[in-house]
């Protein structure tokens, strides 16, 4: 809940996630949906430290601590921009921050064995889309009756000349 995003490690560098549904990998790892390792809070090492957990029940706390059982495997990195305009989509729920921008450490409230949905509800959208296609082809035909009267008055007066 709130400004936030997940860091993840990728090839290409850390990037950015508010997906939430993670997954742990067979050598213990904690990663996002597209298998991009999470990224631990704090972590100064490069590559980045990332979240191992062992075996249990995994849970993540609303401060985004990482247990498997009993066990605290880590803490998850969340973090924030100052603007909308700092990050930029890379692919499907995966963003980067833009040249020159660093992201600063965020404490939103994690809401565990819970994922985010759309902000958007399909009918809304389509509901929206077709007030926008009616109003559009309303112009369109007034735009095209005006053009129409001032073609024939073109063609009258030029015939009488």
């Amino acid at each position: 809940e709130g400004a936030g995003f997940f860091a993840i490690n990728t090839p290409d560098g850390e990037r950015y996630t508010r997906n939430g549904s993670f997954v742990r990998r067979s050598d213990g790892v904690l990663t996002a949906a597209d298998g991009s390792p999470l990224i631990a809070a704090g972590s100064t090492t490069n590559p980045p430290a990332q979240i191992r957990i062992g075996t249990g029940t995994v849970s993540i706390s609303e401060d985004g601590t990482v247990k498997a059982g009993d066990v605290v495997a880590g803490k998850l990195k969340v973090v924030s921009f100052a603007n909308e305009a700092d990050i930029e989509r890379e692919s499907g729920t995966r963003f980067r921050a833009k040249a020159g921008v660093t992201p600063t450490a965020a404490t939103p409230r994690i809401v565990g064995g819970s994922l985010e949905q759309s902000n958007v509800t399909l009918v809304d959208r389509m509901v929206a889309l077709t007030e926008i296609r009616r109003t559009f082809e309303a112009l369109q035909r007034g735009v095209s009756m005006i053009l129409n009267e001032v073609d024939a008055r073109a063609i009258g007066e030029l015939g009488r000349r």
